[in-house]
């Protein structure tokens, strides 16, 4: 029978994903991608298939609830953040999950040294602070095509459009 601790062994700890990626490192790429992932849609599905595909140990640098709070406002995010991390572990796009609180990656994406790091490519033009980083460790930003018009604030406000309002 298939519960959600099966996937327990996908969300990891830092010191569990250094352990795991001491085993693999050299024999394929590792690629990270970081975000809230709070309400997932088509979009994040495509950003992981395309870090996926270049290579089977993608980890997810998941945003904790705390993080999103403050980077989102206090009504995000929608689910909490084990729920999140059992939905990302879920995809078979997906090898290791790791939960973060600060606002930026960058501490762990230090640990981690990635070959490639996957941002949607609506961030092409904004100031990445994991990509000073990558440069200096070896790794290399990558660009996932963006399918339009996904994105979790765009669903909320379409659900709040479409909400009864109250007499």
């Amino acid at each position: 029978m298939n519960t959600l601790a099966s996937l327990d062994s996908k969300i990891n700890n830092p010191q569990q994903l250094m352990t795991g990626l001491s085993t693999i490192r050299g024999t394929c790429p590792i690629v990270t991608t970081n975000g809230c992932f709070d309400v997932l849609h088509v979009g994040h599905l495509s950003l992981l298939a395309y870090a996926a595909n270049l290579s089977p140990y993608t980890i997810v640098l998941l945003n904790s609830d705390r993080s999103i709070k403050h980077l989102k406002g206090p009504t995000r995010p929608i689910n909490a953040c084990d729920q999140r991390a059992y939905m990302l572990a879920a995809l078979t796009f997906v090898w290791r999950v790791i939960v973060f609180d600060e606002l930026e990656p960058t501490r762990l994406l230090s640990e981690i040294k990635p070959d490639f790091h996957v941002k949607s490519d609506d961030y092409k033009t904004k100031n990445i602070p994991e990509a000073a980083l990558l440069k200096r460790i070896g790794g290399k930003m990558r660009f996932a095509p963006r399918l339009e018009p996904w994105s979790t604030t765009k669903i909320l406000h379409q659900l709040a459009k479409n909400l009864p309002t109250s007499n």
